[in-house]
């Protein structure tokens, strides 16, 4: 799978996720193995697994609502994992596994989105994160492509800032 949000929509650096503190988030996208965030300095991060041959890597829950967030600084964005051992009934998670959890906090909520990562040991169970840059000529050559992540408004910034 590759990222919805840069596949022809522009261009995706790898990123930290401890690089939205600080950032307000605007909005988000949850397609259930992709997660899209839009920050107030019109950056879009996403954040998703190319699945490959022997593993599984998913967003297994989310604890709070991510809505909580939008409109206030980013206090803390924080990234940890862990060895996945078996599940509560005693069942495992094959060869090899692995949780990985994103915190968020603003001064109103706190948000954990936990991905699980299942393996045969040989592939990767890690999630990408990047920060991608939209392409201009995109935008204005296709501007109903852009209806459900820019706003009239926003549009009109991103334009004049990269034009």
């Amino acid at each position: 799978m590759t990222s919805k949000l840069h596949a022809n929509m522009g261009t995706a650096r790898a990123a930290h996720f401890s690089q939205l503190k600080g950032k307000t988030l605007l909005d988000f996208w949850n397609d259930d193995d992709e997660l899209i965030f839009k920050t107030n300095d019109l950056k879009f991060y996403t954040m998703y697994h190319d699945q490959d041959c022997c593993e599984s890597v998913y967003i297994e829950d989310i604890d709070g609502d991510l809505e909580d967030l939008i409109g206030d600084e980013i206090l803390l964005a924080e990234e940890t994992s862990e060895e996945a051992e078996d599940n509560e009934h005693g069942e495992s998670y094959g060869e090899s596994g692995t949780w990985t959890f994103y915190k968020l906090s603003t001064i109103k909520a706190s948000t954990t989105i936990r991905w699980l990562g299942q393996s045969n040991g040989y592939y990767s169970e890690s999630v990408s994160f990047y920060e991608v840059e939209l392409d201009v000529e995109c935008v204005l050559e296709e501007p109903e492509r852009w209806d459900d992540l820019l706003t009239e408004e926003e549009r009109g910034l991103f334009l004049l800032g990269n034009t």
